[in-house]
């Protein structure tokens, strides 16, 4: 997954991500480094506070971006 690149592309902090979201900052610290499972419910959370689609979060980076 790529929360951490979608999210500091739209320059947002993991605070204002996580209350955007609902969920806390260290969930959303755990889920971008990939540490423990993320529900489905909570990537929506995320997605639809980032404003992307659930599946644009799934795909790979172009090299330039990552």
């Amino acid at each position: 997954m790529r929360i951490r690149q979608l999210r500091t592309k739209q320059r947002m902090s993991q605070e204002t991500l996580a209350q955007a979201s609902g969920l806390s900052k260290r969930y959303v610290g755990m889920i971008e480094r990939g540490i423990g499972n993320v529900s489905l419910e909570s990537l929506e959370k995320i997605t639809t506070a980032l404003d992307v689609m659930l599946k644009i979060s799934f795909e790979q980076m172009p090299p330039s971006e990552s």
